[in-house]
C-alpha cells in the first residue's frame, strides 16, 4: 500500500501488487488482500500507525513475517515492546552500513598505498 500515487504506478507497471491508499485509513487496513503475503515490510516512520498495523494483522492471523520502521530509539522500545523482533532503523543500517564500507574498502585500500 502507498499513498504516492506515482509510486503506485510504477510498480503496477512493473507487475508488483500494490493497493493505493492511505494507512491513516482504519478501513483500508481491514480490507487489504494481506492473505497471500508472505512478508509485509513497512516503511511507515509513525509508531502508531505501525502498532495498528500490526495489531489488524494480529487480529487476521497473519502468519507471515512483518517488518515495521522505527526512525527514533524511543519508537524502536516501543515497537519492539510488543514483542516484535523484526524492526528497521533505516538510520542505523546507513550509519553501519557507511562504516563497514569505509573500514572494510576505503580505509584499507588508503593504507595499501602509503
Amino acid at each position: 500500500m502507498d499513498f504516492d500515487p506515482q509510486v503506485v504506478r510504477d510498480l503496477r507497471s512493473r507487475d508488483k501488487s500494490i493497493v493505493y491508499g492511505d494507512i491513516e485509513d482504519p478501513d483500508l487496513l481491514e480490507h487489504l488482500p494481506f492473505k497471500s503475503a508472505s512478508c509485509i515490510i513497512s516503511t511507515v516512520p509513525e509508531s502508531a500507525f505501525s502498532l495498528q498495523l500490526y495489531e489488524t494483522l494480529q487480529r487476521h492471523d497473519f502468519k507471515g513475517r512483518v517488518f515495521l520502521t522505527a526512525l527514533l530509539e524511543k519508537d524502536f522500545e516501543l515497537l519492539a515492546g510488543t514483542g516484535h523482533k523484526d524492526i528497521i532503523m533505516p538510520h542505523k543500517m546507513a550509519a553501519e552500513y557507511f562504516y563497514d564500507y569505509l573500514i572494510n574498502n576505503v580505509l584499507k585500500d588508503n593504507a595499501g598505498k602509503k
